[in-house]
């Protein structure tokens, strides 16, 4: 079911006008988009505090955005997606918000989490191998009635040494990624030496 979010118009441009809205319990925040008359400026919105805890700020969501006026008339409703929050550097709050209008067969650059899957079944893990991720997380054009949740990447089958590369993943035909193919995701590095065993190994080769 697709969450909704009621914003409210404001057309204060003062610069003390963020600071009372917040002060107020709003968001200031913009809504972007082909679909806006003035795409280019975007429409400045209020969104109350409450109605942003609705959504989920971890990943790539849509959820559909209901404008009304001060009257509560509405005057615009439209599929959006999160295009940028900007957090407070000294409190756990949201500043500001861009939203962008989109439609279900739109297609968007989105960031997913990767989940590793098969971790305790990999050979090289077994084998005492380290999992290094150089990607805990991918970007990738989709479509936005199909943004995925999260990535999973099956390590059971990589050995000591073994890599997996952008162009590897098993990925949806829909799913474009913005990284080149031969971008690293992941690989199983092979156990630290002690420095026991490097000991070992020096009075060998002597």
């Amino acid at each position: 079911m697709t969450t909704t979010l009621t914003a409210i118009l404001r057309e204060g441009k003062r610069k003390s006008e963020p600071k009372r809205l917040r002060r107020d319990g709003f968001v200031p925040a913009v809504i972007y988009g082909k679909r806006i008359n003035d795409a280019k400026s975007g429409i400045p919105v209020k969104i109350p505090v409450k109605e942003i805890r609705k959504l989920d700020l971890h990943g790539a969501h849509y959820f559909e955005v209901r404008v009304v006026d001060e009257e509560n008339k509405e005057v615009l409703k439209t599929l959006a997606i999160i295009k940028d929050i900007q957090w407070d550097a000294l409190k756990p709050r949201i500043l500001h918000v861009d939203l962008q209008s989109v439609a279900l067969e739109d297609k968007v650059a989105v960031t997913v989490p990767i989940e590793i899957v098969g971790y305790e079944a990999s050979m090289g893990i077994k084998q005492g191998g380290t999992l290094q991720m150089m990607m805990k997380e991918i970007e990738l054009e989709v479509p936005v009635g199909k943004i995925p949740e999260v990535i999973k990447i099956d390590i059971s089958k990589l050995e000591i040494g073994d890599a997996i590369h952008v162009g590897e993943l098993q990925l949806d035909p829909d799913y474009r990624p913005v990284d080149p193919p031969d971008t690293p995701v992941l690989t199983i590095l092979p156990p630290e030496e002690t420095e026991e065993e490097t000991a070992e190994e020096t009075e060998a080769e002597a």
